[in-house]
């Protein structure tokens, strides 16, 4: 019989506390023993590997053999966004990091995770701001000048998530940053929790805010909500 080696599996923690979306938070990732090939003498292993990239980016390669075509969350500093494997079951993403080391899970249909983590040292060099909203609302975060905006997300999934990341040196001149919503027939009336992600010097600081939609006779009009994204010049983490 093959003795178990010490691995660097991941795994959830005890207790793991859980995010606004049901997913648990992400804390880090803890090594435990495992078979040195366990991968190997089983077909449907799922590998994650992280890869830090230039401007504090993150490549993200999944390999998931037995769930090909399958919807998968991708969470990463309380951020969640929804990809879909492709037919042989591999995905890949690049994405922002928004914590050094940047901790990642993946979430199968299958209720299985994956996690991994990489540093990401060129992170302290950029200010980032996320925000995201629960499904079906339409929503914009915008810069009046400088910076870019990466969306995050498939929405050719059951149940998306999509999230919009800002991202500008820490030396640049910050711009006002703005999120609009659209009022449609979906979300009139209703009081949905937008959450957003301040990153600055390598630390991320998650917020939860409650957005009241107007009633139903505003729908197609768009609601500016000015109290999400912060005044990056005087913005602090928590």
């Amino acid at each position: 019989m093959r003795r178990p080696t010490d691995v660097a599996l991941a795994t959830l923690p005890d207790a793991q506390p859980v995010a606004e979306d049901g997913l648990p938070r992400l804390i880090g990732v803890t090594p435990v023993a495992g078979p040195l090939d366990a991968s190997r003498d089983d077909p449907c292993a799922i590998t994650l590997a992280l890869q830090a990239a230039p401007d504090a980016m993150v490549n993200l390669a999944l390999a998931a053999p037995c769930n090909p075509d399958q919807r998968v969350v991708i969470r990463h500093a309380d951020l969640s966004f929804t990809a879909r494997t492709d037919a042989g079951g591999q995905l890949s993403a690049l994405l922002p990091a928004l914590q050094s080391p940047a901790v990642v899970a993946t979430y199968l249909d299958t209720n299985k995770v994956v996690l991994a983590e990489v540093p990401v040292p060129d992170l302290a060099d950029h200010l980032r701001f996320a925000v995201q909203l629960p499904y079906p609302a339409q929503f914009d975060l915008t810069a009046q000048a400088g910076g870019q905006v990466l969306t995050l997300g498939s929405s050719r999934v059951a149940q998306p998530l999509l999230a919009q990341v800002f991202s500008a040196p820490v030396t640049a001149s910050h711009p006002d940053l703005t999120v609009a919503l659209r009022v449609t027939a979906e979300l009139c009336g209703r009081t949905i929790a937008a959450e957003t992600v301040l990153s600055r010097g390598g630390s991320a600081a998650h917020r939860i805010t409650d957005v009241v939609i107007p009633l139903c006779d505003t729908s197609d009009d768009i609601l500016l909500l000015k109290n999400l994204a912060p005044d990056l010049t005087l913005a602090t983490l928590d």
